[in-house]
């Protein structure tokens, strides 16, 4: 429950992600991250044996997340050392500001990766 209104279920069960393998690491495009932002980056890490991830692009479905969630990701980014994390629209307000690494891009920006 958050704000005193319950949680709505996720019925999203699967997660499209396009993992580009670069020479600084790996490319990590998801889309709205349901599956939670550290479960998508593990799993790309452990289907391609790379554990260096060099950006990370997407949505990671933070826009309800409890401090604690937020917390817990900001940690979790931090401990992989990313270049480049740039938070999509799902991402939300929240997660933008607790996570200060984060470039929240806006229609028509261009980025070199």
């Amino acid at each position: 429950m958050i704000s005193g209104n319950p949680a709505a279920a996720d019925y999203v069960i699967d997660e499209g992600v396009l993992i580009y393998k670069s020479e600084h690491g790996l490319v990590i495009i998801t889309g709205c991250g349901h599956r939670g932002i550290i479960n998508i980056v593990r799993h790309c890490q452990d289907i391609t044996g790379i554990r260096k991830v060099y950006a990370l692009i997407g949505g990671f479905h933070l826009r309800s997340a409890p401090p604690w969630e937020l917390l817990r990701v900001r940690r979790f980014l931090h401990q992989q050392q990313i270049n480049k994390v740039l938070g999509c629209h799902c991402t939300g307000a929240w997660g933008r500001w607790w996570l200060p690494e984060v470039i929240a891009p806006a229609t028509g920006d261009i980025f070199t990766l």
